[in-house]
């Protein structure tokens, strides 16, 4: 049976966020003519802070150098440039970030800042800002420091060190080391129940859910993403959006199990929160893709078909003909038509499909692989077929 290709869930909570009055008079009275250098460090980070809420980032970087210039010689400098890390990286200048966070590392070891939790916190951004970038190695590196220090600083049951450990176990199950990533997302796990942080430890239920799903284990994988579902609806409410990316994994893992019925269920659950709370198109056409996959691995070819259409018709609205989802939904159709024999028309959506991965990635790059091993494998059972027919 061909592999059809899932989209996973991927999204943290996205909340709103609201300008206090405070807040608001602080940054009208600075615009309004108040000389920025009469603020204080604490006054220049709250502003920069609004700014940040308020997605003006280069704005609150301006706000942030100014503090970290009035608190140079003192630890708190390594927050403030955290900070300006951190808002380099919603900018999407990651190599920027990357770059400065290593100069407030070299400057907290000539200081000998380096055990502090501020420096701590530099090490875990360089993690993640590593881990996005796929650099696995450097971001466990980082993570790892940034563990020890927490440890070391603030005692092995802060919170802060439980986050280390949630970073890590994503680490490992990038790197598919997923004893490593289990054994240290339960570590995790143990600190963010002790301090009775149900929102965190549903965080830590969902991604050991899906570590378990990954290293195979599906019974230990259902466990953890009910427990994460049951907390955000108690946390949440039973129509709350987060709930949506909760029923897609649930919705995997019973298509691993080959409980295709049940993974349709859960798909339809997730579909139908994402559209009564107005999630991202995006995630809407994955959602139809994974219902569509469901029912191609049923053989239910009209149910399988009519959901990668409406996948179809949302990438192509959102990214336009030639993106690389598009190129994977045509990739599914194209595996359906192999799996019911209809070598033709499979050979003319795969070529398609190889066609816009190949101009999206590159025609070298590893993705375009699977799109030629799909079509190698149509053609090879195209010709398999029509030398039994000749003999």
């Amino acid at each position: 049976m061909p592999t059809f290709h899932f989209y996973l869930p991927t999204s943290l909570r996205e909340t709103g966020l609201v300008f206090l009055l405070a807040l608001s008079f602080i940054l009208l009275t600075a615009k309004n003519g108040l000389s920025k250098d009469v603020l204080q460090p604490e006054e220049l980070i709250e502003v920069g802070d609004s700014l940040v809420a308020a997605k003006q980032y280069d704005e609150a970087i301006e706000q942030y150098q100014e503090a970290s210039l009035q608190v140079s010689d003192k630890p708190e400098w390594i927050g403030i440039r955290n900070k300006i890390g951190s808002a380099l990286r919603k900018l999407k200048k990651n190599d920027d970030a990357i770059d400065h966070h290593h100069k407030t590392l070299a400057t907290a070891q000539e200081k000998e800042w380096t055990r502090l939790p501020e420096t701590a916190q530099t090490h875990h951004l360089l993690g993640v800002l590593y881990y996005f970038d796929a650099d696995f190695f450097t971001a466990l590196k980082h993570t790892d420091s940034s563990l020890k220090i927490r440890q070391e600083a603030l005692g092995e049951h802060s919170l802060e060190v439980a986050k280390s450990y949630f970073n890590l176990g994503n680490i490992y199950e990038a790197m598919e080391k997923f004893d490593q990533a289990i054994e240290a997302h339960l570590k995790g796990l143990a600190i963010r129940k002790q301090h009775k942080n149900q929102k965190l430890v549903s965080k830590s239920y969902r991604r050991l859910g899906r570590a378990y799903r990954k290293k195979g284990d599906f019974t230990r994988a259902e466990e953890f993403a009910k427990l994460s579902l049951e907390s955000n609806i108690e946390l949440y409410g039973a129509e709350d959006y987060g709930n949506g990316f909760l029923y897609q994994d649930l919705g995997i893992l019973n298509n691993n199990l080959g409980l295709q019925k049940k993974a349709i269920e859960y798909f339809n659950k997730a579909l139908r929160i994402y559209l009564a709370n107005d999630v991202g198109p995006e995630r809407i056409a994955a959602t139809y893709n994974n219902i569509g996959n469901c029912y191609a691995e049923s053989k239910n070819s009209d149910q399988a078909i009519s959901n990668y259409q409406k996948a179809l018709d949302i990438f192509k609205k959102l990214y336009g003909k030639d993106d690389e989802e598009v190129g994977w939904t045509y990739t599914n159709i194209g595996l359906l038509y192999l799996q019911e024999k209809k070598f033709a028309k499979a050979i003319e959506i795969l070529e398609k499909a190889d066609a816009i991965i190949a101009g999206s990635y590159g025609v070298k790059h590893p993705e375009r692989a699977l799109t030629l091993l799909n079509l190698a494998d149509a053609l090879r059972e195209k010709g398999a077929s029509e030398t039994s027919e000749n003999t």
